[in-house]
């Protein structure tokens, strides 16, 4: 019921092209709220007929949702944004928008076809939940905590999270008609279940705001942990609905949260003399974390990390290079880390490289997974190649259109190259290399990408240097690195070890 249309709107499946008649047969209807519905594919579009049996006519209309790639990530929203349309779109999916009447009673009528309801009243706000937040210490950023403004799907959570700090919730006009319309349906649905979880058990009410809210601090940044993935959602407001005694529900809610992960966790950096994995826990308590290589006879490692706490932790590799992964345990749940420490070869016609991570989102490290690549007409590659003799890293950086001039120099990309202990840093841009140096460089403009060649000087080779990469749109928060994901706030510079000896196959100095 409830659950379903949430799973259908905050996942937002493959996308059908048409709509008739609704998908559901039952759903939760809030007096005064809104009701999303999707609709079946059907040969043409119309308009539904949209009746109540108590005689009611509620406002409606028929909108297409489309989720697409954000280009700039942002820690709080998800991977995917929503956009709406009340016109056809090829890569949407039609949804029926209805606003209930704050009297409504009786079923739902669309087009002939019946929708069972079941009535809640809309209370109005979120339930007081006063959460011993501990303020963090030292200076901190605060735009890595703050609400998912931008996203409707969201809304509920920054309403919460406004209630929670003791301040105002964002104006839902912010929002256009069809998205006001996605974030009053989520955020009725969201103020009914935690108050009939306060109302059963305001301490266990507590430990969801707490899951649902949930921050972290270090000692320059805070950040959200909160939780994200769709099915425990789901599931926490399916529980809250059902038709159970107080007492019932406040267990059933209870062991609802021993299930969840609590602690996020992340690579920070695996390539160097050390492996670094940060730790974000956004609960009052202490959490215990065991971490170890995937081998047997491997020993576990016991890290302790502090209530509400962001800390980075490194751990000693695998004598040899290896594609091990780390296993994670925090109480009865396990995490797999994959992790590849494999020297790479390079051998002709050259190694090819990304595309370039975008940073993580708390999505993603919620997921235990690394950055969707971003849309394929903004990806960046690389190749490790040698040609006429020289070494040279060969750069695509893949742009919508030759942007206006004075915007050219903002689109960077670092290369940072070890060899014999000397790091070297370059950094070019689309008119070049930037600033002076023994590096040669030579670009060319298209409409799809910049493309630029980095002779490397002799005496940066050697027979195992190392590697890493970062784009970066100067003046925004579009960041991107190879070969180790960065959060927001800290910037990789993990660098994987390459090996040149075998480009002639094994009988060539990297110099000659």
């Amino acid at each position: 019921m409830i659950g379903t249309l949430v799973v259908v709107i905050a996942a937002m499946a493959p996308f059908a092209a048409a709509a008739a008649v609704p998908r559901i047969q039952a759903a939760i209807a809030i007096r005064g709220g809104a009701m999303v519905i999707p609709l079946e594919p059907a040969e043409h579009l119309g308009t539904p007929s949209v009746q109540l049996t108590s005689g009611q006519r509620p406002r409606s209309h028929v909108v297409w949702l489309t989720a697409s790639l954000r280009p700039v990530r942002v820690w709080t929203l998800p991977p995917r944004r929503v956009s709406t349309s009340y016109e056809p779109t090829q890569e949407g999916e039609p949804f029926l928008l209805i606003r209930l009447p704050e009297d409504g009673a009786g079923d739902l009528r669309v087009d002939g076809s019946m929708v069972r309801l079941h009535w809640f009243e809309m209370p109005a706000s979120m339930p007081m939940l006063r959460l011993d937040q501990a303020a963090p210490s030292g200076p901190t950023r605060t735009g890595y905590a703050a609400p998912p403004v931008e996203d409707p799907l969201q809304a509920w959570r920054c309403e919460l999270l406004a209630s929670i700090r003791g301040s105002d919730p964002p104006d839902l006009n912010r929002f256009n008609d069809a998205q006001r319309m996605l974030a009053v349906s989520n955020i009725g649905a969201w103020r009914v279940a935690l108050h009939r979880i306060a109302s059963a058990d305001m301490g266990v009410a507590r430990q969801v705001a707490e899951l649902l809210t949930g921050t972290a601090h270090s000692d320059t940044a805070e950040v959200a942990a909160w939780l994200t993935a769709t099915t425990p959602l789901q599931e926490l407001l399916s529980l809250a609905m059902a038709d159970d005694s107080p007492s019932m529900l406040a267990e059933r809610v209870l062991r609802w949260c021993e299930r969840q992960t609590e602690l996020c966790v992340w690579i920070d950096a695996d390539q160097g003399a050390a492996v670094a994995l940060s730790f974000a826990n956004p609960r009052s308590a202490d959490m215990l974390a065991e971490v170890t290589w995937a081998e047997p006879s491997e020993l576990p490692w016991g890290t302790q990390v502090a209530g509400r706490r962001l800390q980075t932790t490194r751990y000693e590799p695998l004598p040899l290079r290896t594609n091990t992964p780390l296993l994670v345990q925090v109480g009865h749940t396990h995490l797999m880390l994959p992790i590849d420490r494999r020297v790479q070869l390079i051998e002709p016609p050259g190694l090819t490289v990304g595309p370039l991570h975008p940073t993580r989102t708390l999505s993603d490290v919620r997921a235990g997974t690394p950055p969707p690549p971003a849309p394929v007409q903004l990806q960046t590659f690389a190749q490790i190649r040698r040609l006429m003799g020289r070494w040279e890293v060969m750069l695509e950086c893949r742009w919508d259109g030759i942007p206006e001039a004075e915007h050219i120099e903002q689109d960077q990309v670092s290369i940072a190259w070890e060899c014999d202990g000397q790091r070297h840093l370059v950094t070019v841009s689309p008119s070049g290399v930037m600033g002076s140096g023994p590096v040669r460089a030579h670009v060319s403009q298209h409409a799809h990408a910049w493309l630029c060649r980095v002779v490397l000087p002799d005496d940066w080779c050697c027979n195992s240097p190392s590697l890493s990469l970062t784009r970066e749109q100067v003046g925004t928060t579009r960041v991107e690195t190879w070969p180790t994901p960065s959060t927001p706030w800290h910037r990789s510079t993990d660098a994987i070890m390459l090996d040149l000896s075998h480009w002639n196959g094994g009988a060539a100095s990297p110099r000659e």
